[in-house]
């Protein structure tokens, strides 16, 4: 008797709560008070579909000139032809090994530049590493005037290295003549790096911001005295009149990058592109509703660039900036929240994919919904992980009035609509 009643108690809680269900759901029909017992049967979700870009731009140019982590020295077909540029504002000119005073160098006898390759080389057979004399007259940095210096006449030196000898520490043998005129006359060096091969080369030098800046090294001779001196890359010059010392002792030339044609959007590439997207979203939609999630549709396009089935990994970023820099968005596309403070998942996207890709950006309305649309601006940035240190791009329509408009950028947004408890 005792075993049949405890095979029959699950029944019968079954069978209660089978009628709290019932009861809740006859009360749901005829008071607010219910919501509480039951509240899956008291909300409302509800979906929207908003075109609210109201200004979209790709911007290129990222890292900024002289902020780069590594430098891509690439010559990939017609598509990617970059080099970079390594500076020497002051040479050694004196012997100072146990004199204060010091000897002056009166000549050389061996010199060479020291490089750091990063991991990931691409190189099909062996790779020649060139280097050039790109010093000129124009004050500032002027990269078009730089790209002109990387021709024949201008070649100091070069290194030919075995493919699977390309990452670490190598050591570019510098003519003698060159750098000694150079520190006799107290001269500046200059040295643009590029890359030569039978097929697609691409290697990733490291820079001063990577700890990893090229190093020019002399054995330096004096009056009965000899000393091997190394001066590390560096500079500082203000790239326009007016503008802060920035510090260039490295920077990347795109002689033929990768960029976004009218009508598209690009993310990645080489130089690196980012997106700017302004909102117009109804105040009262996120002030009066419980945002539940908000979904960024993109409409994804083939890219012609070169590692089209690589991954870009797409990183939506919440501008930061005021309104005030509403009109000029490469300026606000600088000033972003970090990961930490305002997280928004990443997408993977194949450059050589197409359709919708969906982004959560429920963050940003979260915040736009707390400050005042005429303090903040209310505008997002996608960028890539790996900004500026790959080719691949990432290609999505825009909202130009020529691109159809199921094609254009949108934002779904699922709601619950705010309701106070209480007897109706």
């Amino acid at each position: 008797m005792i075993d049949a009643l405890r095979r029959l108690r699950p029944l019968a809680l079954c069978a209660v709560g089978l009628m709290m269900i019932g009861a809740c759901r006859e009360e749901l029909e005829g008071g607010a008070a219910c919501p509480v017992l039951c509240p899956e049967q008291g909300l409302e979700v509800r979906d929207t579909v908003l075109y609210p870009v109201v200004l979209d731009s790709t911007l290129a140019g990222y890292p900024l000139i002289g902020s780069e982590p590594a430098l891509i020295v690439a010559r990939r077909g017609d598509t990617l032809v970059t080099a970079g540029v390594t500076r020497f504002d002051t040479l050694l000119q004196r012997i100072t090994r146990g004199d204060t005073a010091g000897r002056t160098i009166t000549s050389i006898d061996t010199a060479d530049l020291v490089i750091s390759i990063g991991a990931a080389p691409i190189a099909k057979d062996s790779v020649t590493i060139e280097l050039y004399d790109v010093d000129t007259t124009v004050t500032g940095i002027d990269t078009a005037a730089v790209r002109q210096l990387f021709r024949p006449d201008r070649l100091i030196s070069s290194l030919t290295l075995d493919k699977d000898s390309l990452v670490g520490v190598r050591r570019i043998p510098v003519p003698v003549s060159f750098v000694q005129a150079k520190i006799i006359g107290a001269d500046r060096v200059r040295f643009g790096i590029a890359v030569r091969s039978d097929s697609s080369a691409q290697i990733q030098l490291l820079t001063a911001e990577s700890a990893g800046a090229a190093i020019l090294s002399y054995l330096a001779r004096a009056p009965a005295d000899t000393q091997t001196l190394s001066i590390v890359a560096s500079s500082n010059v203000s790239p326009t009149p007016g503008a802060a010392a920035m510090s260039f002792a490295d920077y990347q030339v795109i002689v033929e990058g990768t960029f976004a044609p009218p009508g598209f959007l690009a993310v990645g590439g080489v130089p690196g592109h980012r997106v700017y997207l302004r909102f117009d979203v109804p105040q009262d939609l996120i002030e009066e509703n419980t945002i539940v999630r908000a979904l960024l549709q993109l409409t994804q396009t083939p890219s012609g660039g070169v590692d089209g089935d690589d991954t870009v990994q797409v990183i939506p970023r919440l501008v930061r900036a005021t309104s005030v820099l509403d009109p000029e968005p490469g300026k606000a596309a600088l000033v972003l929240g970090d990961f930490a403070s305002f997280p928004m998942p990443a997408l993977g996207a194949v450059p050589a994919d197409t359709g919708v890709k969906t982004l959560q950006i429920a963050t940003a309305l979260a915040v736009w919904r707390l400050d005042p649309d005429t303090t903040f601006t209310r505008a997002i940035v996608l960028q890539a992980l790996d900004e500026g240190l790959a080719p691949h791009t990432a290609l999505f329509f825009s909202g130009d009035p020529d691109v159809p408009q199921a094609l254009r950028p949108r934002l779904q947004i699922t709601y619950v609509p705010r309701a106070g408890f209480g007897l109706p």
